[in-house]
């Protein structure tokens, strides 16, 4: 629980490190703080879990499975993050191409649409 729990602080404070000039930086910031809000309410939980286990059994095994379903939603966030990151070709977010907002072409890149290859 404690590995979790300081996975999902890192990958938080990861967001910190991106460079604000990116193009997509707002679709990222709600993706983190979709994890924050459920990685900060999951180590809550986890408190209550560890307290109530000796006291309460039941409660704590209440809470056992609403962390569970909690780390499940924890791990869709990276799906959502996954999903951005589909289509795209390796090199697309260089430097460059960030700070000009261009992908090669005249057309930027927020407003190129990927067309599925049926």
């Amino acid at each position: 629980m404690v590995g979790v729990g300081l996975s999902a602080i890192f990958t938080i404070v990861e967001y910190r490190w991106i460079s604000k000039d990116f193009i997509e930086v707002r679709k990222l910031r709600i993706a983190y703080i979709a994890k924050a809000i459920i990685a900060g309410l999951l180590i809550i939980l986890s408190v209550a879990f560890a307290v109530t286990l000796f006291v309460i059994p039941d409660v704590g095994a209440i809470l056992e499975w609403i962390i569970a379903f909690g780390f499940t939603f924890y791990l869709l966030t990276f799906v959502y993050d996954l999903r951005q990151a589909k289509g795209m070709h390796k090199g697309r977010y260089s430097k460059e191409r960030i700070r000009t907002g261009l992908d090669g072409d005249t057309q930027p890149m927020a407003e190129r649409r990927i067309t599925p290859i049926a």
